[in-house]
């Protein structure tokens, strides 16, 4: 097993110059001295990277540092922030600051890259001579080795027309977080007990969109104020039928994952692929032939329907008004807000879950661009090797709390540290600082009944379960759960790390054990259901089920009417007044635990103090 990193900007930095961290400051000032003087500009979401708060690492200073180090340049990062992707779009036309990188949405880089926006970013001998002066401190390209293969797959054949030919968003685009779209829910909310339903018919029924369109939910969840998430959920009812009809054709065998998944991407974009989309409805057998303006009429109608059984609409008090159990036991939410009212709710009491429905769900990247304002390529592109390097990505994604794009080491090990339950039978835990304890040289210190193990004795045993664990002989985890009567899960991520582990032997490494799933039988089929963990990471039986939304393109300004037509029919503005306030209100009580770390480590302990009793 390999250290669980989490890492702050001075133990880095000190790592990094091999000296005590009192000198690092000082030898920088040395070093800034005769270094050249280089400016970067950055331009990304809000709160969107770990800058030193919590301490977590800075890592622009420590991206600083490495530059300074490797290059002897002082580098400048202006970096600045912007509210949503369509402001930074408007500032970017506009020219009203040149930019070297900017963070932002995948349906974002398309529309980028049609209005010729963006430039490639250089690889193999462009990207050579780029870092011409100093290419062998930066040779190894961090993003095409850890990069999780698994966004290949799904973004690998997209292409978007630039000045009359066909390219590849994956040249133009660097993957940074991601996550997506679903369902979360409370199931023991009390309306739902005042109408019947039990906590298991809550967990089934979310296995469904049509749920919402339900009598039996009137009222208890809210919809995203956002146009493209909305729409999303409303296609996936308005054409549950066909997803049904591929997903029952893909589990008898009868297509494979490849062609599901592009099937199922046609009719999630059927709007920009009519003719592919139409194709495809006859050869399921529907007759009839639809234009855009007939597919944006029926989400309207779907989405109409929608929006008058709940609750009302809301931009960002959903994941906070659930969390008491007592306004609403429903919320459609980004994975990452997901992860973080899951845990944040725990302080309430209430036992959130997640849920991706059987038929599939909207998958989201956001990622990193080069504008073609940049005056700085080359370190633009230093700064994606930098946060791709699975140690930084690492440390970045325990501040943010959303997932990153990036495998590896490092990160397999603090997800394993985060939610594989095997972690606590074998380590030593520091109760006073929440988290597992560590050595003078910042190894996870065993437990006294393992340290007489040979590493390969430990690890044949940590990845099998077959030995002496907690004194008693085992032939396997299976074994062990079910006779200590545990309720495991096993889970591969196999699909997210393979081609990226140091130490990798397929079927074991990719392995985890966890408490947080819970498998349910529906209409004949068996569906999962879970916490934060398959919120992080969705279970591998639901990846191909996925889908990319790209951008609407040339139907952007029909959307958008159907959307503000929806809008106008409008919640009652006593519920969208009480929604403000109260929104507000909860939000000071939650302020502590929506804090990065506060969020994580209360969750840590809480986990253990479950496994214990």
């Amino acid at each position: 097993m390999k250290n669980i990193l989490f890492l702050s900007l001075l133990s880095y930095l000190a790592a990094s110059t091999n000296v005590a961290p009192a000198v690092v400051s000082e030898k920088a000032d040395i070093l800034k001295a005769s270094a050249t003087k280089v400016t970067l500009s950055i331009y990304n979401s809000e709160d969107y990277i770990a800058n030193g708060d919590d301490d977590s690492l800075d890592i622009v200073a420590a991206f600083k540092q490495k530059v300074l180090e490797e290059d002897n340049v002082d580098i400048d990062v202006a970096y600045s922030t912007f509210d949503t992707n369509e402001i930074m779009l408007s500032n970017l036309q506009t020219g009203a600051q040149n930019y070297d990188l900017i963070c932002t949405s995948d349906y974002m880089v398309e529309k980028m890259m049609a209005n010729d926006l963006v430039v490639p970013f250089k690889k193999g001998d462009e990207r050579k001579a780029l870092y011409s002066h100093n290419y062998e401190a930066w040779e190894k390209d961090n993003y095409l080795q850890y990069s999780s293969p698994f966004f290949d797959k799904l973004y690998g054949d997209i292409t978007v027309k630039m000045n009359g030919k066909d390219e590849p968003i994956s040249d133009y685009m660097r993957g940074y977080m991601w996550g997506t779209l679903g369902i979360m829910y409370n199931p023991e909310f009390s309306v739902y007990q005042d109408r019947g339903l039990t906590p298991e018919d809550v967990k089934k029924d979310m296995s469904s969109y049509s749920s919402l369109w339900d009598d039996s939910y009137q009222g208890t969840f809210q919809i995203k104020d956002s146009m493209r998430d909305s729409y999303a959920i409303a296609l996936l009812e308005a054409y549950s039928d066909e997803f049904d009809s591929l997903l029952e054709r893909y589990e008898k065998g009868e297509l494979t994952s490849e062609k599901y998944n592009k099937d199922i991407n046609i009719i999630f974009n059927n709007i920009s692929h009519i003719d592919e989309f139409n194709e495809l409805m006859e050869e399921l057998g529907r007759d009839g032939h639809e234009s855009s303006s007939d597919i944006i009429d029926k989400v309207e109608r779907a989405l109409s329907s929608l929006k008058d059984n709940s609750y009302g609409l809301e931009v960002d008090s959903g994941k906070t008004d659930i969390q008491t159990g007592k306004r609403t036991g429903i919320n459609l939410a980004w994975s990452g807000d997901a992860v973080y009212a899951i845990d944040s709710a725990e302080e309430y009491g209430t036992h959130l879950y997640y849920s991706v429905p059987r038929i599939g769900a909207n998958i989201w990247l956001d990622a990193w661009v080069i504008p073609t304002t940049v005056q700085n390529q080359e370190y633009a592109q230093k700064f994606i090797d930098f946060i791709s390097d699975p140690d930084i990505a690492a440390a970045n994604m325990d501040y943010i709390g959303y997932t990153s794009t990036i495998a590896g080491d490092s990160m397999i090990d603090q997800t394993r540290a985060w939610y594989d339950v095997r972690m606590d039978i074998f380590y030593e835990y520091d109760e006073e600082n929440d988290d597992f304890a560590y050595d003078d040289e910042d190894n996870l210190i065993l437990k006294e009944e393992y340290t007489s193990l040979s590493e390969d004795e430990f690890n044949s045993l940590f990845r099998t379960g077959k030995g002496t664990i907690e004194g008693k002989e085992y032939a396997s985890w299976d074994e062990y759960s079910e006779e200590n009567d545990l309720g495991w899960t096993k889970v591969d991520l196999d699909y997210f790390f393979q081609g990226s582990l140091t130490d990798y032997e397929d079927g074991i490494d990719t392995i985890f054990y966890t408490d947080e799933y819970e498998k349910y039988e529906v209409d004949g089929h068996m569906i999962t259901t879970g916490r934060s963990f398959y919120a992080q990471y969705p279970p591998s039986d639901i990846v191909d089920t996925l889908m990319v939304m790209e951008d609407y393109g040339d139907n952007n300004e029909y959307v958008l009417k159907m959307w503000e037509s929806v809008k106008s029919g409008s919640v009652p503005t006593t519920i969208v007044v009480v929604l403000l306030v109260e929104g507000v209100l909860l939000l000071t009580v939650l302020a502590y635990f929506l804090t990065k770390n506060g969020i994580a480590k209360s969750l840590r302990k809480k986990r253990r103090q479950e496994r214990k009793a």
